[in-house]
């Protein structure tokens, strides 16, 4: 159910309840038809989570905007679709790693509107697009997350490399590069930027810190796929966590499950068995390096 459709059903109950204290409890009639559409309205609320629609405000201050008049058209228009871009790649790489090349899988899944110019500053409203009906499933759309995950990354590359490296752990290198190419083309144009989602604001103050994020996040060796055989120690699937026994070097790592991985529970049926796993090393300058599990097999052949 959709965010305004919830807000209307609440506002209608609201209605509802107050027409009930009204009524005379000689009214017999009168009564069981207004208890009747109250119960049908808790039923109708209770059955059907709501799904939140994603908006958020991308704003921008610097040489490209004009106090709050206006906004050179050929950068906001260059901003607007590389932020577009990132929400996509975002997106896309939460339920799947993504190839180096080619379109990215189901685009249009990922479309935002702009509703309108964010007040106090010169920006966008941007808005979800939803054709169809949302699925009746409580909590964040997959827009929703991909912009939340998108915060994290853009505060976390304002503070240490570790909580950089943390941070992107678990976000596919395209999507990674998509947010890169934002930051430049708002840093190269000599502006800063801000990015409200719900009750999160993350703000860019000076063309330093977009410079040095961009910077952090074009590190070349901050991602890498590595094949490495071993054996798995132990998992936590409610944390999605996993302990690893290297063979060789002979040494144990932690890491993260990736979502790709639906049921991270199941790999504590092959335990101390030998597998080869894929994972996706994260490093940020100096920082130790992260863990991401992509995918395992076994080498041994016990079934």
């Amino acid at each position: 159910m959709k965010f305004t459709e919830h807000q209307k059903l609440k506002a209608e109950l609201s209605q509802v309840e107050v027409l009930l204290g009204r009524v005379p409890e000689t009214h017999i009639i009168d009564r069981l038809s207004l208890q009747a559409r109250r119960n049908a309205l808790l039923a109708e609320l209770e059955t059907s989570p709501v799904q939140e629609t994603t908006r958020v405000l991308l704003t921008f201050q610097g040489r490209p905007v004009i106090e709050s008049h206006g906004i050179f058209a050929e950068f906001g228009a260059k901003a607007v679709n590389a932020f577009v871009s990132t929400v996509t790649a975002f997106g896309a790489s939460l339920s799947r790693p993504l190839g180096a090349r080619g379109a990215l899988p189901n685009r249009d899944e990922y479309q935002l509107l702009i509703t309108g110019e964010a007040l106090g500053s010169f920006g966008f409203e941007l808005e979800e697009y939803q054709p169809q009906p949302v699925l009746p499933v409580a909590g964040l759309s997959l827009v929703g997350r991909a912009v939340e995950q998108i915060q994290i990354v853009m505060r976390a590359s304002q503070n240490s490399e570790d909580e950089l490296a943390d941070a992107i752990s678990e976000s596919d290198r395209r999507a990674i590069n998509a947010l890169r190419e934002f930051f430049h083309i708002v840093g190269s144009n000599e502006a800063t930027c801000a990015l409200q989602f719900r009750e999160h604001l993350v703000r860019f103050t000076s063309i330093e810190q977009i410079t040095r994020s961009e910077t952090l996040l074009s590190t070349d060796n901050i991602q890498e796929e590595q094949t490495i055989q071993g054996t798995f120690q132990g998992v936590l699937p409610g944390r999605r966590t996993f302990e690893f026994k290297i063979t060789d070097p002979e040494e144990v790592v932690v890491g993260k499950v990736h979502s790709s991985i639906i049921d991270a529970d199941e790999i504590n049926s092959v335990l101390k068995r030998e597998v080869q796993i894929q994972c996706l090393v994260t490093r940020v300058g100096e920082g130790k390096p992260r863990y991401t599990l992509l995918e395992y097999r076994l080498l041994d052949e016990r079934e």
